[in-house]
């Protein structure tokens, strides 16, 4: 038994499982990460790229995969909120750091929402365009790591907790804060697809602010209004990218 309880009329609450864990390894897992993370966090201090001159400063390649390895499991380990939540808190970190550029994460965003599966494969993505076939896996498996481990270490743990009122107040905060970082997402999205006067790295399908933010509006309207299907979007925007291309003769 995994430690599940039953309720009157037969049915099994899930949540009040162990999941076949001790309270002692749930702890080693929920823990476990979070030092691992403590340790990653002071390499970044001590041994990350020189950021004096603006721009990320790497001596080797072993030094810029393991900035990137370190960028996504500190993602992983502290996202909280879903799949959306992932995109401003890597697009801070890894364009600053140099590892992609705008367009090249821009590109990979729009792959991860036309395929299925999960936000979080985003990591393979950008990990293939740092490091090739290797990286790719190794960032995500930097990404799926902690949140698997911690999400199984709170399965002893969290039937004897859920129901304590500071644990739920805390809930409740941590929710509104995600709430705040899926705005975020938005806003950070927003402006580097639309760009504006400021930002002369912005990408986008058009050529002036104005018209990207149409161009935005018109796909979310799409979706939203006339349940356009998101891969169906996408190829639309691929495809008004592919004619720009060829009136601007850019490549």
């Amino acid at each position: 038994s995994n430690g599940a309880t039953t309720s009157l009329n037969g049915s099994v609450d899930p949540l009040s499982g162990t999941g076949g864990l001790s309270k002692c390894t749930g702890a080693v897992l929920l823990l476990g990460p979070l030092i691992l993370l403590v340790f990653l966090l002071a390499y970044e201090v001590a041994f990350g790229a020189d950021m004096s001159s603006g721009q990320a400063v790497y001596t080797s390649n072993r030094e810029e995969f393991l900035t990137a390895l370190a960028v996504f499991y500190r993602v992983g380990a502290l996202v909280y909120g879903g799949g959306p939540v992932v995109v401003p808190l890597l697009l801070s970190q890894l364009v600053p750091l140099g590892l992609l550029t705008r367009h090249q994460f821009l590109l990979g965003f729009g792959l991860v929402n036309l395929l299925p599966g999960p936000m979080f494969n985003l990591a393979a993505f950008c990990g293939g365009v740092v490091g090739g076939l290797p990286m790719a896996f190794a960032c995500w498996l930097a990404m799926v790591f902690p949140g698997t481990c911690m999400a199984l270490g709170a399965l002893p743990l969290w039937a004897s907790i859920r129901e304590n009122p500071a644990v739920k107040s805390t809930l409740s905060g941590v929710n509104a804060a995600a709430a705040g970082l899926l705005a975020a997402a938005f806003f950070d999205l927003w402006l580097t697809l639309v760009g504006d006067s400021t930002n002369s790295d912005s990408t986008g399908l058009l050529t002036s602010p104005n018209s990207r933010a149409a161009a935005v509006v018109a796909f979310v309207a799409a979706q939203g209004i006339f349940k356009v299907k998101g891969p169906t979007v996408i190829l639309l925007g691929l495809a008004l990218g592919c004619l720009q291309a060829l009136m601007t003769g850019s490549d």
